[in-house]
């Protein structure tokens, strides 16, 4: 059955694998893994591999992570710089817009506690660099961007990365990505902030990137405040123009000399084309005002809805209505008597060229209010636009140093980090080492039993073979005296032999004699019946018997001389065949001591090769025990050692993370007391950062002391497998002292049985 990925499900094939809980990997995946899920992953029975697809996944996950760690560290700065400016503009937006309308009717929207600073220069530099970036969201998918008006889209680019995080990331050299921003606007306007484009369109528009775009609304605060104030009128897109080219100029060249003048020229070329705005009554909409009749301008000069702030004059202390309410009061006071209508002509001429002049040192005069007032307006935003900007300076300052107190804790800590993976690293080669040491224990604790056992078996066939050479020395005395009984009975059946045959010479020839003695007797009886026939027949007497004749006449004790004789020798002839048979029954069993004790020689030669065998390995086995148990000195001192340097550096990681979370709630503390102009949102962020750090480094801590207690839990498995094989070691010991039993016995057995031939062929020799 093929495993398949535990995260994809895809079946695996060959060595497109990775093992997910690996301890030595370049990339914890299985940390990845669970933080990736949001839960703790464990070895559950189930799949421990995952396909290289989603390994690599992983890695880009990693890497994003480590980009955007990065990014939110290099961005801090800026985006209090640019909440900063953003708050700035917005009120200095309601203050221009409050001093030209009126405030019956306005709408104003208050923001976060976003204080005042300058980042023009960080915008303009983003804009320029927001062509490199290949992260960027697809156009038409999130900005919906238009390139005719490229300066109303502000959310599209994205903050700058430095360029090895960038090519970690995206693997292409940042200057050959394609860009997918929108458009190559390098210059930044202020006029956008505060301006909107006119018409139906460009509402709808604004309409739209507020409803699709709401990220590009956040870095963009102007846009909202565009969308909620009353459409504006040129000029003052160009006057703020020029103040944020003044402001860039200034950012730029702190050395140039006079940013005031040339900013009060511009507004007095801005002024010189003014013209009021009057709104109808029937409509919303700012309407352009017409001098086309005296009734006209009456209306102009006492319209309610047009109540411009204008600056009070220091001589008279009165404003321009009210002399013009003075002298309409006057002129209807005083009627006009019937004059002559040539006179009336005159006075109607010259009230119409007095009104002109009136109307003209009106408009002068409050051109020159405005003037006045946007010129003190200025000079008050400069003062505190000064004053921020030496606070900020200082605030920067401050950042500069924490920031840099906080990047040399972070190399100490990454020093930290890889002196603690280089002693991971070489705890894993000690475990290693370790491993491979235990297996040469085990080994040879196996030839060091083996060896002990080899000992007793030894001491058990040298007593058994001194037992038997004892006893087989025994056997040969026994044979010996077998043998040399064996050689008299020989010699003496041999001397027996001679004197049966002996006897049998003499009775051979005693029957010889008897024969030829018979036969002459046969001879004479015969003659002696011839010689009676002849005498029958002649009738005459027989002759007289010899002296020898007579001497042969069988009488009757040397008949049984003979009868005797004859016994005798059927005796002896009995007991030459009994002698025969018991002889033969001796050789029978001499051959069957020889077989003996050919093969008691043959096992006692067996047993000394045996012996010799059994004591060198016990000498083999002696030098490796001795050799093992240097070994485990070794690895038992080399463990120790390791654990003092784990328990050191988990005791120097433990002081340099309560160090570090102390000085992060310094700076936390000193953070949230420094940024309350600042938004809440910036503060929130950086405590969940810090959190995040804190939880990260609880982590670590806990996989440390895991990672010891697994070492411990190792080590205690160790002992119980080394107390188990001691245990199995006496059950083996046991074993053969019962075996040694055993053969003991058997030799006694065998013993018995030699004790009992010896006796056999002692009856048998008598």
């Amino acid at each position: 059955m093929k495993e398949t990925c535990r995260i994809c499900g895809r079946e695996l094939c060959g060595n497109q694998r990775r093992w997910i809980f690996h301890p030595t990997a370049k990339l914890n995946l299985q940390v990845l893994l669970s933080h990736a899920l949001g839960q703790e992953l464990t070895r559950d029975g189930r799949g421990e591999f995952a396909c290289s697809k989603c390994t690599f996944m992983l890695d880009r996950m990693y890497r994003f992570d480590t980009v955007i760690a990065r990014v939110e560290a290099l961005s801090i700065e800026r985006l209090q710089r640019l909440l900063q400016e953003k708050h700035r503009l917005r009120h200095c937006i309601g203050g221009l817009y409050r001093k030209t309308n009126s405030e019956e009717g306005a709408v104003t929207i208050t923001g976060g506690n976003e204080g005042p600073g300058d980042g023009m220069v960080d915008i303009s530099d983003d804009m320029v660099y927001s062509l490199y970036e290949s992260w960027a969201e697809d156009v038409a998918g999130s900005h919906r961007c238009v390139h005719s008006t490229p300066r109303k889209c502000r959310g599209c680019s994205y903050w700058r990365v430095a360029d090895s995080d960038y090519e970690a990331v995206c693997k292409v050299p940042r200057k050959l990505a394609r860009s997918i921003s929108c458009g190559p606007s390098t210059r930044y306007s202020a006029s956008v902030i505060g301006g909107s484009v006119t018409g139906e369109a460009g509402e709808k528009k604004h309409v739209e990137d507020s409803e699709e775009a709401p990220s590009s609304l956040t870095l963009v605060p102007g846009l909202t405040d565009g969308l909620l104030s009353s459409p504006r009128d040129p000029i003052d897109d160009r006057l703020y123009d020029s103040l944020s080219e003044e402001r860039a100029g200034a950012s730029h060249d702190p050395a140039s000399p006079g940013p005031s003048l040339s900013l009060a020229l511009c507004l007095l070329q801005s002024y010189t084309i003014y013209r009021p705005v009057r709104s109808s009554k029937g409509s919303k909409l700012p309407v352009l005002l017409r001098r086309s009749s005296i009734g006209e301008r009456d209306n102009h000069i006492r319209t309610p809805e047009l109540e411009t702030p204008l600056i009070h004059f220091s001589i008279q202390n009165l404003n321009l209505a009210d002399m013009e309410e003075l002298m309409q009061d006057l002129y209807k006071e005083y009627p006009r008597p019937p004059p002559h209508q040539s006179l009336v002509e005159e006075q109607q001429s010259q009230l119409n060229q007095y009104e002109c002049a009136a109307g003209q040192c009106v408009s002068e005069l409050q051109k020159a209010q405005l003037q006045v007032q946007s010129l003190q307006a200025k000079i008050h935003e400069s003062e505190a636009n000064n004053m921020l900007q030496e606070k900020l300076n200082e605030m920067e300052c401050e950042l500069r140093s924490i920031r840099q107190a906080a990047q040399s804790q972070e190399r100490t800590i990454q020093g930290l980090t890889e002196s603690i993976g280089s002693k991971d690293c070489e705890a894993q080669e000690l475990y290693q080492l370790i491993e491979g040491q235990n297996t040469t224990l085990c080994k040879l604790r196996e030839m060091a039993h083996h060896n002990q056992l080899s000992k007793c078996k030894v001491r058990l066939e040298k007593s058994h073979s001194i037992e038997h050479y004892s006893m087989s020395n025994h056997l040969m005395f026994v044979l010996q005296d077998l043998r040399s009984a064996l050689q008299k009975t020989r010699s003496d059946l041999q001397a027996k032999e001679s004197a049966l045959k002996e006897s049998e010479a003499e009775r051979n020839t005693l029957v010889q004699e008897k024969e030829r003695s018979i036969t002459q007797l046969k001879h004479s009886l015969e003659d002696k019946e011839q010689q009676l026939q002849v005498n029958h027949t002649t009738n005459q007497p027989p002759p007289p018997l010899n002296s020898y004749t007579a001497k042969c006449l069988p009488p009757p004790l040397l008949q049984r001389s003979i009868d005797d004789k004859f016994r005798c020798v059927e005796e002896r002839e009995e007991q030459v065949r009994r002698l025969q048979l018991a002889l033969r029954e001796k050789e029978r069993d001499l051959e069957r001591l020889r077989c003996i004790l050919s093969n008691n020689e043959e096992t006692i030669t067996s047993l000394d090769g045996l012996v010799r065998s059994k004591e060198l390995e016990l000498e083999q086995a002696a030098e490796a025990y001795r050799n093992l148990q240097w070994l485990k000195q070794q690895t038992e001192e080399k463990e120790r050692g390791t654990q003092r340097e784990k328990d050191t550096i988990i005791n120097q990681l433990q002081a340099a993370l309560q160090a570090r979370s102390q000085e992060t709630q310094d700076l936390t503390a000193a953070l949230v007391a420094r940024v309350h102009a600042g938004p809440s949102e910036v503060v929130e962020e950086l405590k969940a950062r810090l959190a995040l750090k804190e939880k990260l480094f609880e982590e670590l801590l806990s996989d440390r002391s895991r990672q010891s207690n697994e070492h411990q839990a190792q080590v205690q498995d160790m002992l119980n497998t080394l107390s188990s094989k001691d245990q199995y070691l006496q059950c083996l010991l046991e074993q053969l002292v019962s075996e040694y039993n055993k053969l003991n016995n058997a030799l006694k057995a065998e013993k018995r049985l030699y004790q009992n031939l010896a006796h056999i062929h002692t009856k048998s020799d008598r």
